[in-house]
């Protein structure tokens, strides 16, 4: 019995050190999903910095208490896997969206919260649709980049035009 709690202890201390760092948690019902098919997740989000656990609900809940995550305690019923995200939430929705509609099979998130707050199912959809964060970036240098650029021809016209000008009087005495 005694190995028994220490085991269960050692689970609750690991879902608190995943929880320490995480920017997101994802509550996904896995019900349906084959095993090949979370494997096949599992390899797609190797390089977005995600790990995937599939716990007891209770060990999950005592994990969850006093979190900045707690209020996904309501949704732990039923076999769940949870997603934590240490980057960029968008990614792993993405990676999911794109899972789903590959695979036609619906993945039914039950819940996702962010360590600033909760986010309403609805907003999946919005989460999926922002920028990553390097796209961000080069929208942003793009953005200040444009007119910039615009500046430095406007003042180098003059200089554009006066070359031209040599240029073509070079041409008309060689006629």
């Amino acid at each position: 019995m005694v190995v028994k709690l220490n085991s269960k202890k050692k689970v609750v201390l690991e879902i608190r050190k995943l929880l320490e760092f995480s920017i997101c948690v994802i509550v996904i019902d896995y019900r349906g999903l084959k095993s090949v098919q979370m494997m096949e997740i599992r390899r797609k989000s190797r390089g977005l910095n995600v790990k995937f656990s599939v716990v007891r609900n209770t060990l999950a809940r005592l994990a969850l208490k006093n979190t900045n995550y707690e209020s996904l305690i309501d949704v732990l019923y039923g076999p769940v896997l949870l997603v934590f995200s240490y980057d960029e939430p968008c990614n792993i929705g993405k990676l999911l969206y794109d899972f789903s509609n590959k695979n036609n099979f619906k993945l039914n998130v039950k819940a996702f919260s962010f360590a600033s707050g909760d986010v309403d199912i609805s907003g999946l959809e919005k989460l999926v649709s922002l920028p990553t964060y390097k796209e961000s970036i080069l929208k942003l240098i793009f953005v200040m980049n444009f007119p910039l650029k615009r500046l430095i021809c406007i003042m180098l016209e003059p200089y554009i035009k006066l070359i031209k000008l040599f240029n073509l009087i070079s041409v008309l005495k060689k006629m």
